[in-house]
Parts: C-alpha cells; sequence; structure tokens
C-alpha cells in the first residue's frame, strides 16, 4: 500500500462528559427513535441511518430543530418528499420542494424581547461594549430595511458590507434575508482591488461601508477605500457609512465630496425610519420565500483567478447550521457563542446562525493578540462564553508562546477549530494548558458549503490529531485514486450523497452549471462531491485526519502524501516549539521537473533570527526529524529560508501559487492573497525554476 499511513498512536485526550441521552445528539437520537421507531445504541448507528435514509433524517432534524415553514414544511407522512432519494450530489437536487419559510424569521422570531442577542467588542475592550437584545436587534433589523427599501432595494437585488464583526453586518445580513435581498460581506482589511474582485461580478446596490477601524493598535481608514471602490462599481444606489469607532476622536472626516450615493448609516435609518408624520417605528418585514431562495454569496479565495462566487441558499444553509450548532456543539439559548472571524470567512456566517438556537452573540472586532495574548480569554470570561471557535493557526501561535490563560474561563466548555489542520500538539496544547474538561472540536468543511463535513461531538472521545467523526446526514468517506472507499491510507474527501447546503448556483455560471459542476464534480466519474481536501480515516476510532488541500499533494518517489503531514512534524510554530525554536513559519509545496515526470519536495522556513538562520546544522536536524516522525521519503529535497509565507485573507497558506512561481508560470490574482508581498520573495528563486 503506498499511501499507507502510520495511525498507530490513537491517544485519547477528552471523554465525554454527558451520556449520551444527555446530549443534544442523543436527544435527537430519542426524537427519531418515539417518531419512527428506531433504536440507536450510539452515534455511529444513528449517523449510518441519517446518511442511508436521508430524506427522513432531513426530514426529522427540520422537525425536532423546530425550524419555522411558512408553507410545505416536513410531515409525519414525509409528504411531499425533502429531496429524491435516488439523487446524487452532481444532481444538484431541489430540497423541500414548494416550501417556503425566511431565514431572519427562525433567527429572531421565537427569543424573549430581553434576552441578550449580541455583545459586541472592540479591540483592548475588557468587556461588551453594548448588549444588543433581541428585541433591539428585530427593530434594528426593522430600521435599516426601511433605508434599504427607501433606496429601492427589492428581492434578489445584492447588499454588500464591507464590515468588521459587529452588529451592523448582522443586521445587515438579517435586513436582506427578511426581504429576500442577497447579502455579501468582506471585511476592512481586503484591499480595493480584492473587494472589486468581488462585489465587482455581483453588482450590489447597496454597500454597507465603514469609515475607520482599529487593528493592531493602529487605526485604518475604510471611508478613502470605499469611496475608490465605488467610482468602479455603477450598480451602487447608495452607500451607507457606518461610524467604525463611535465617540472616538480623531474621525475619518467628511463623506466624499462629489458623489451623492455617500450617506452615513445613522442618518439614512432614522430618516427612513422616522418619516415626516409617522408614529409608529417600522415592522420587521420577514417575507415567506423559497427554500432555495438565495441567502448570501461567499467567495472562493481566487488565487488562481477571480474569485468563485457561491450562491447559499436560505434554508439549506439554516438546516445545516441548525444541526451543526444544536447538535455537534450542543448549543442552546442558555448559551454564549463567541467565533473569532471576520466577515470575510465563511465562519462569521456560520456563527451569526447561532441566533435560531437562542444563543448569544459575542462579535469582536480586531487583533486577537493585543493588548496581550490574554485580551480574548478576558473577553471569553467576560461575556460569559460557553463556546469559542477560532483559527487552527491562532492556536498554534498561542501553542508558540506556551501560553496559558491568569484562569480558565468558568463557562467555557468547548473549543472549535478551523481554517487549517489541527496539529497532535496543538491537540495536546489545549488540554495542558487551555483546560482539560473542554471539548476540542476541530472541524472542517469550507466556503463551499458554507457549514462542515466532520467536526466536533460531544457523544465521542478526543483523540490528538483528529477530528471526531463526520456530522450527521453527511456520507464522507476518504477514496483512493480509483474511487474505492479506504481506511488507514491517504485519500480524497468526498461526499457520496446530497446535501442541503450544496451551493445552489454560481453567480454568472453558464445555465448548464459548467463551472459548478466543473469545481466539485470532475472526478471520480463525476457523482460525487470532491471537495479538494486530501485526508485519512482511522481504522479504530473512526475518526478523520486532515491532510492539506489535494491540489496541493506531494508526490516524490510515487508516494502521495499533503503539505500538512511536514507541518505537523515537530518543529515551529505548527508543532512542539521546544523542538525547533529557530523555526517561526514554514510552506512545502512540490514542484515538477521540466524534464521528466518527476518530482521533488521543496521546504521553505520562515525563521525567528532572520533568512541566515538557517545553518546546516538545523537544516539536518529538521531533515532527521522528517525522517524519523515520517520515512525517508518524505525528506525535503531542498529547504530555503523564506522572509515570508503568503497567507489568504482567511488565514490558509498560498501554496499553489507558489508553486507556479516555481513552475515558471503566471499567478493570476495576487489580490487573493493578505500579504501578496511574500510571493516576490519565491518570484526571485530563479535557481530553483530549472528544475
Amino acid at each position: 500500500m503506498a499511501d499507507a499511513l502510520d495511525m498507530t498512536s490513537d491517544e485519547c485526550l477528552w471523554t465525554p462528559t454527558k451520556p449520551f441521552a444527555e446530549t443534544n445528539i442523543g436527544k435527537f437520537a430519542k426524537f427519531v427513535e418515539e417518531q419512527y421507531g428506531k433504536s440507536f445504541t450510539n452515534y455511529w448507528a444513528l449517523h449510518n441511518w441519517s446518511v442511508t435514509k436521508p430524506t427522513v433524517f432531513w426530514a426529522a432534524l427540520a422537525r425536532h430543530c423546530g425550524l419555522c415553514f411558512a408553507r410545505g414544511g416536513p410531515s409525519d407522512s414525509g409528504q411531499p418528499p425533502v429531496v429524491d432519494p435516488d439523487s446524487r450530489p452532481a444532481d444538484l437536487p431541489r430540497w423541500f420542494p414548494g416550501a417556503e419559510l425566511n431565514y431572519a424569521d427562525n433567527l429572531l422570531a421565537d427569543w424573549p424581547a430581553d434576552k441578550p442577542a449580541l455583545l459586541t467588542c472592540r479591540e483592548g475592550d475588557a468587556a461588551p461594549t453594548e448588549v444588543v437584545t433581541f428585541g433591539q436587534l428585530r427593530q434594528r433589523t426593522a430600521n435599516l430595511q426601511a433605508a434599504l427599501l427607501a433606496a429601492g432595494v427589492s428581492r434578489g437585488d445584492r447588499v454588500a458590507g464591507w464590515l468588521p464583526n459587529g452588529a451592523e453586518a448582522v443586521v445587515g445580513l438579517l435586513a436582506c434575508a427578511g426581504l429576500g435581498a442577497i447579502w455579501t460581506s468582506a471585511s476592512p482589511d481586503f484591499g480595493v482591488q480584492a473587494v472589486l474582485d468581488r462585489f465587482g461580478q455581483v453588482e450590489p446596490a447597496v454597500l454597507l461601508a465603514v469609515d475607520r477601524v482599529r487593528y493592531g493598535g493602529k487605526v485604518h481608514d475604510g471611508l478613502a477605500k470605499a469611496a475608490q471602490a465605488a467610482v468602479k462599481l455603477p450598480s451602487l444606489r447608495q452607500v451607507l457609512v457606518v461610524r467604525g469607532l463611535p465617540g472616538e476622536p480623531g474621525s475619518a472626516g467628511g463623506l466624499p465630496d462629489g458623489d451623492p450615493r455617500f450617506v452615513w448609516y445613522d442618518d439614512a435609518v432614522e430618516a427612513a425610519a422616522s418619516p415626516s408624520g409617522q408614529q409608529q417605528p417600522p415592522q420587521l418585514q420577514l417575507t415567506p420565500l423559497p427554500f432555495e431562495q438565495p441567502l448570501y454569496i461567499l467567495y472562493s479565495s481566487g488565487t488562481t483567478g477571480p474569485p468563485k462566487c457561491l450562491v447559499h441558499g436560505a434554508g439549506g444553509s439554516l438546516l445545516q447550521h441548525a444541526k451543526e450548532h444544536r447538535l455537534h456543539a450542543d448549543l442552546g439559548p442558555a448559551d454564549t457563542l463567541f467565533y473569532f472571524t471576520s466577515t470575510g470567512w465563511m465562519m462569521w456566517n456560520w456563527a451569526v446562525s447561532g441566533l435560531a438556537a437562542g444563543a448569544a452573540l459575542v462579535l469582536y472586532d480586531g487583533s486577537p493578540l493585543l493588548p496581550s495574548r490574554e485580551a480574548v480569554w478576558r473577553l471569553v470570561e467576560a461575556c460569559g462564553t460557553t463556546v469559542l471557535g477560532a483559527s487552527a493557526k491562532w492556536l498554534a501561535v498561542l501553542e508558540a508562546a506556551d501560553f496559558q490563560p491568569p484562569e480558565p474561563p468558568r463557562r467555557l466548555r468547548c473549543l472549535l477549530s478551523t481554517g487549517s489542520p489541527l496539529a497532535a500538539s496543538t491537540f495536546r496544547y489545549v488540554y495542558s494548558r487551555l483546560g482539560s474538561d473542554l471539548l476540542l472540536g476541530s472541524i472542517t468543511g469550507g466556503t463551499d458549503i458554507v457549514g462542515c463535513f466532520a467536526g466536533s461531538n460531544p457523544t465521542l472521545p478526543v483523540h490528538a490529531g483528529e477530528i471526531q467523526s463526520p456530522n450527521l446526514g453527511m456520507a464522507v468517506q476518504c477514496w483512493d485514486g480509483s474511487g474505492r472507499p479506504v481506511s488507514g491510507e491517504r485519500g480524497e474527501l468526498v461526499c457520496v450523497r446530497p446535501f442541503p447546503s450544496q451551493p445552489v448556483r454560481f453567480w454568472a455560471d453558464e445555465p448548464d452549471g459548467r463551472k459548478y459542476r466543473a469545481a466539485y464534480f470532475s472526478g471520480f466519474g463525476g457523482g460525487v462531491w470532491t471537495h479538494g481536501d486530501f485526508c485519512a480515516v482511522n481504522p479504530r476510532t473512526r475518526g478523520i485526519r486532515m491532510l492539506g488541500r489535494s491540489d496541493g499533494t506531494l508526490n516524490p518517489n510515487g508516494v502521495r502524501f499533503g503539505s500538512a503531514e511536514i507541518y505537523q512534524v515537530s518543529w515551529g510554530i505548527y508543532q512542539v516549539v521546544d523542538a525547533f525554536p529557530e523555526v517561526a513559519d514554514s510552506l512545502c509545496v512540490a514542484q515538477t521537473s521540466r524534464r521528466s515526470s518527476d518530482e521533488r519536495v521543496l521546504l521553505f522556513l520562515r525563521l525567528a533570527d532572520g533568512p541566515s538562520a538557517l545553518t546546516p546544522e538545523l537544516e539536518s536536524r529538521i531533515k532527521s526529524a522528517i525522517r524519523a516522525q515520517l520515512s525517508p521519503r518524505h525528506v525535503p529535497a531542498v529547504v530555503r529560508a523564506a522572509e515570508l509565507v503568503p497567507y489568504t485573507f482567511s488565514g490558509k497558506k498560498v501554496e499553489l501559487a507558489v508553486r507556479q512561481l516555481l513552475q515558471s508560470e503566471p499567478v493570476l490574482n495576487r489580490n487573493a492573497v493578505a500579504n501578496p508581498e511574500a510571493l516576490d520573495h519565491f518570484a526571485a528563486m530563479t535557481d530553483l525554476q530549472d528544475y
């Protein structure tokens, strides 16, 4: 078995603290048993039923979670059918045909008016600066809806938010969802061209922008960038400018001269909410809409060309998130969810849906490391956070510093991680420094599905380096190159049955969905969803180990492996730092010979003391560690110092663009890289290009 993987270690770090029946997954299992006469002894029996009986499962899930349908919801009889039970993911089947609901209605309708919904915090805050109740959130949403209607926004129009993670962004999404408009967002750290690459394709009618934000201890001007972008967005009827640092001196100034489209957000909302002679505030509009009604447009990273515009449906996103929040994160009305994210990452969209479970959301804007590494942890405690989420990269930074909070947050019970594979050493770090009783839920999915294929599970143990299980309803398998399911071997992550959060379509795709189909269904005969991730399944625990993107798969001497395997060797910020404190970051890519089909592995290291710190002795130690922990065939042919490692805006390493540069191929979209100057350093390595 050329692709066999050493999975002999089943190091268990956490075991469930609640009996199966007391978890939300267990309560759902009980509901299914009572409604359908089934019997489940454990999670794996429930999962098997969920993927072999998908129409019954998704209907039962919608009923159990109390999703509010205006018409055509799931019934005891199973009619109308939820989805064609014989369909494949590539068939792009229609879900809940004829059904109508409203996403915003499901997030806002059922909770007491005085229950906290949003807790907003900015960099440097020791506690929330504002608490928005569900009653206030409903009225703010209604007020913005009045302003959008005054600007001529109607169903199907796009509204864009170039906003920090704050209340205005959540209100923007909810206002659009209630009206049937389509929301799309980007973070203030995106440059003008990166925003135009995204918003320019979908032609928004209204832009919500921020005048200024604070990040990394500095104030950044957002208004000037919005003015530059608006010139090249002729579709804009209005730009609503949010005051990002209210009450603080040093305003970015007045609105741009000569462009009447720019108005202050507060002024526009107040004018629309209190027109002359009107005594009553605007009423919240929650229009019943088809299950597949477009909710928001998300974007691929765009490192190989213009970002793909992924249109996600309201019903599918809501149902998928309800399952992931309520069952897999055990989330409920007594919880507070704090996901450290920006509005440019799909985890923001994911977190907002937590309102449907009645959870309060912590919205944080700023660096997670200022004024110190303790900043986020102090807010976790101050906000009473029960579920915290962040990127694997942030956890690795804490690991590198061997950081330990002064006091473990008292209410925190679950820590979620995604964005890149979480190394086994980081699992150990979390349990030794951040809390031995936490459920560490490594999750995997992505922008493409605005959700998870696999992730946290309060009913199963946590093993070092592994995602606990596939999520309910997700028929996830690991396939070898011939399309055969494998266990204990490297392979492609595929999903063999449809799921409701597949994109509705790509924006501006061909009528036959050509671009959509090429993105996910071009391999293995075209029927299954091929996600582009390299993985392996532990045959004993059934846990999943993520091994990096499959488009970055390395194949020296016929042995295929993922770049994540190299990153997870014991050095640097991605592993046990005491082993190689000299290494601050790393990038591993494959390079194919110009003269043959041979391939070699190149490892680039960003060193704490600069490029000159890469000595022959250090290189030898690193190669020895790779040889000992993996195999001789994993040892890179070239180890080179790098000044910077390129990352996407969502914190993922940019491997493919570096590989293209080293193959003397053009990089089509530098604007998709958060630090594009990092690419220049690799482009200058002309000596490596002649291979």
